[in-house]
């Protein structure tokens, strides 16, 4: 190795190991280029903007055929434990009417404690037939949806939503006595439940309360004065 240190070998010396410097080319970008980019940008945001819409729209009309579906249910069970409960009274039970020996009309009490004893039975009764379906996997079928889009692409692509109820705190029933003159001798005498029932609509991906109040006549009696 001596020699090659020599001054005569220097030169190819240093021509063999000599280090090529690095130069920056400078990045030439071209309005095109920024076209290109810009327009993928747009078309993202649109695709994005769009998927947004569409699940709004769908969610929009699946909690609201949901909720009719769920009102007509818990409406159905209401109706079921009003005839049920009514078979064991009469129209009169919830009136005391007092007369004369005439015949003619006294006094005019409504039976408070009558009227107490049935709105508590019908509240069971209603609260165990809606406990009978509580949180079941309920279904909703995309067929109904279809109804409200116009072209039904989103029907073919929309698969059975399942849900379920959960009944919130207890079935209220209240007994509402009203009278109103039927004619200028005669008064009809009105007991009627305000019922309210307030449930839960449990969504795979949320959840929805849902308040249903409804005003059952249960009884009617004529009275002439």
């Amino acid at each position: 190795m001596r020699r090659y240190t020599e001054a005569r070998y220097i030169p190819y010396v240093r021509v063999r190991y000599r280090t090529r410097s690095s130069r920056s080319y400078p990045v030439k970008v071209s309005v095109q280029d920024i076209a290109i980019f810009v327009r993928y940008i747009m078309c993202i945001v649109c695709l994005v903007l769009t998927l947004s819409n569409i699940g709004n729209k769908f969610n929009a009309v699946a909690s609201s055929i949901t909720e009719n579906n769920v009102a007509d249910c818990i409406n159905d069970y209401i109706d079921r434990g009003v005839l049920e409960t009514k078979k064991s009274y009469k129209d009169d039970d919830f009136i005391i009417i007092q007369k004369n020996s005439d015949g003619r009309v006294l006094s005019i009490k409504n039976d408070v404690a009558n009227a107490n004893l049935l709105a508590s039975v019908l509240s069971d009764r209603i609260f165990s037939g809606i406990k009978s379906i509580e949180r079941k996997n309920m279904k909703m079928y995309s067929d109904s949806i279809g109804d409200f889009f116009e072209n039904g692409i989103l029907t073919s692509l929309m698969m059975n939503i399942p849900y379920k109820i959960v009944l919130v705190g207890k079935v209220n029933v209240t007994p509402d006595f009203t009278a109103e003159n039927l004619n200028t001798n005669q008064k009809i005498h009105c007991l009627k439940m305000n019922t309210s029932v307030k449930i839960k609509i449990i969504f795979p991906f949320y959840r929805k309360e849902k308040l249903i109040d409804r005003v059952i006549v249960i009884s009617e009696t004529i009275i002439s004065e």
